[in-house]
């Protein structure tokens, strides 16, 4: 039996099934998660089914995997530049609710929760990354400000797009990166920092992505900016994937 804790072993096995049934499914992406999991990331909740329902056709598949769609990502908010002073998230949440009553429904239960503090290039503060009830977070977005300790703070909806900086590729982090032992890709000509031919010799920006797209989808983004670049056509791309992943009703 083979290891199913080997992410490669698994992404073989699944990958050879598809191509075996001729799954006309737009698998956009195979990724690695915990304890040789794999992630497949497909265009839209239909083909997400479709595919689910063809692997669980198949008897190898179905007899050593468990199959399930993710829930849709709860919507988040990121409130800027909190007083470093305040680190404590029971804290926050406490100053939050005292100074923002519509953040608790009518039986006190909370309908924002702390997720993570996110360091600033300010040392004095951190920014603050909080998940939003869907019932509540259009309501929020209304709002000109989130009020703590007499203050008022800018947020804006968080939409945390995850890109690979060693091979640039987006869905995974480096943690995760397939490639991890290859040379890192440079973020400016698409190379290997190790390609002396071409790496060694980029003197103008050409985006990864946005070549590859023209490429593959005769779209016609601009290439002339970092493949990290958040102005990017195709992270912007991605964004918008991540807004319909989320559940905002």
């Amino acid at each position: 039996m083979p290891d199913r804790q080997d992410y490669n072993v698994n992404k073989d096995l699944i990958t050879k099934t598809f191509e075996r049934k001729n799954n006309a499914a737009r698998i956009r992406a195979i990724n690695k998660i915990n304890k040789g999991g794999v992630k497949i990331a497909v265009a839209d909740e239909n083909e997400v089914k479709a595919v689910k329902l063809s692997l669980e056709s198949d008897n190898e598949i179905s007899d050593n995997f468990e199959m399930y769609i993710p829930r849709r990502r709860i919507p988040q908010v990121i409130v800027y530049n909190i007083d470093k002073d305040i680190e404590n998230e029971k804290d926050i949440l406490d100053g939050i609710f005292a100074k923002n009553i519509f953040l608790v429904d009518k039986n006190k239960e909370p309908l924002v929760n702390v997720n993570c503090k996110i360091p600033t290039r300010n040392p004095n503060f951190n920014h603050w990354v909080l998940s939003v009830s869907p019932s509540i977070f259009s309501t929020l977005m209304t709002k000109e400000g989130i009020y703590l300790q007499f203050r008022r703070f800018n947020f804006a909806e968080f939409l945390n797009v995850k890109q690979c900086r060693p091979c640039l590729n987006y869905g995974h982090t480096a943690k995760y990166c397939e490639t991890l032992d290859s040379p890192a890709g440079c973020d400016r000509c698409g190379w290997s920092k190790t390609d002396e031919d071409n790496h060694n010799n980029c003197r103008i920006y050409k985006c990864y992505h946005c070549s590859l797209a023209r490429k593959i989808y005769g779209v016609n983004y601009g290439t002339n900016h970092s493949a990290l670049d958040k102005k990017c056509k195709c992270y912007e791309k991605q964004k918008k994937l991540l807004m319909e992943r989320t559940d905002y009703v």
